[in-house]
């Protein structure tokens, strides 16, 4: 694994420690809402930061949305 994964990967884990004790007394009602959104955010600015695994993440989208929109325009999927 690559040593941004292994830091986004930390990274997420302490965001997730983060707001299950210490946002999650301020925010009681809201932390199941904005955990998610800022773990992905978190592994966008990741993602969008590293060269490598920017271009790895847009081949695979722009190979399986090309797939899934063919499909679903000819009606075979």
């Amino acid at each position: 694994m690559s040593r941004v994964m292994v830091f986004a990967t930390i990274g997420s884990v302490i965001l997730i420690a983060l707001f299950t004790t210490f946002l999650a007394e301020l925010w009681p009602d809201h932390v199941p809402y904005i955990l998610p959104i800022f773990v992905a955010l978190f592994w966008f600015v990741v993602l969008a930061s590293n060269k490598k695994l920017r271009d790895g993440c847009r081949t695979v989208i722009e190979r399986y949305s090309a797939d899934f929109v063919e499909e679903n325009f000819y009606g075979l999927g």
